[in-house]
């Protein structure tokens, strides 16, 4: 029953003209992201700049501070470039992350709500599915459609694969992430649509919740150390549902040349280089890892919030 609910679902989306207008707003998002790349990181070829004595590959004319011994200090520039496949890894799979979930989250906006504004809510529930099986057919439904949406990105990071040195392992967790993303935010439109009956108060809502989510704890990271400068590991948390956060995690490797990094200590955790949270507990998981388990978690929990909205509407008198 799910199933057949799933793929009536989607043949009712794909015949709509959103399916265009989302697959172009988000193929604009990656070549915009490409592009920035490509005239950030692709115009000057990469010669060695010694930290200390450790080589580590650079880019362009080395315009890297030094400090009086002479020992190149790392910037954020020269840490980023020495590995171009994989900041652009992490530039195009944040954008589609990030990009997608809304795309998710908007197109779920509409999944209840508007079956309640059509006055055929009382036929869904008059299925065999039941509330939970609504909407677990429902947010499957949206998460695919965001999927396939996704999927249309792959030549971008199948270039990624071919002509540079990025491994398919990091191609793997990106990708894992990215699902994530779709998932929660499909999660987040269902939850929103479940919740407010209303198509227009559920779409701004779920924009709004995804934006928050997805961007607003890494932006407020970034402001607090603009202001106060290195923060503790406990603020650091703020970075754990940032889809752009998780994608550097697991490109820490790749990225830094030495062991002085401007990247956040917790996007540095591992089994073998566990990081303090605070006392004396200890954080050994890579921060990805934590990323797609709360997406996971949220997503259990935005559901079952909207099985209960559900069995408490009522289709409109």
């Amino acid at each position: 029953m799910i199933r057949q609910a799933v793929l009536i679902d989607l043949q009712v989306r794909m015949r709509s003209v959103g399916v265009v207008v989302a697959f172009l707003l988000l193929l604009a998002a990656v070549t915009v992201a490409v592009l920035v790349c490509f005239r950030t990181l692709g115009q000057q070829p990469a010669p060695n700049v010694n930290y200390g004595g450790v080589g580590f590959p650079g880019f362009g004319r080395t315009t890297v501070a030094s400090d009086a011994s002479g020992t190149f200090r790392p910037t954020l520039t020269t840490l980023t470039s020495a590995s171009r496949g994989m900041v652009v890894l992490v530039v195009l799979a944040g954008v589609l992350a990030v990009g997608g979930g809304l795309v998710g989250a908007i197109h779920g906006a509409g999944a209840i709500a508007g079956e309640y504004e059509r006055e055929t809510l009382d036929l869904v529930l008059t299925t065999q599915l039941g509330g939970a099986g609504i909407m677990a057919s429902k947010l499957l439904a949206t998460f695919l459609y965001a999927l396939l949406l996704a999927l249309a990105m792959l030549p971008a990071f199948g270039f990624l694969l071919v002509f540079s040195n990025v491994p398919l392992n990091n191609l793997v967790v990106a990708a894992a992430v990215v699902a994530g993303s779709l998932l929660v935010g499909s999660a987040i439109g269902i939850f929103c649509s479940a919740t407010l009956r209303s198509s227009v108060a559920a779409f701004i809502s779920a924009g709004a919740l995804c934006t928050l989510l997805f961007v607003g704890g890494g932006a407020c990271y970034y402001l607090l150390t603009q202001v106060t400068g290195p923060l503790p590991i406990l603020v650091q948390l703020l970075l754990l549902p940032s889809p752009i956060a998780a994608l550097l995690s697991s490109a820490a490797e790749q990225l830094q040349g030495s062991t002085t990094v401007l990247l956040p200590a917790l996007l540095h955790a591992s089994p073998d280089h566990p990081v303090h949270i605070i006392g004396q507990w200890q954080s050994p998981l890579p921060l990805w890892t934590v990323t797609l388990a709360l997406d996971v978690v949220l997503t259990a929990v935005l559901v079952a919030c909207s099985t209960r909205s559900l069995r408490r509407m009522r289709p409109l008198a």
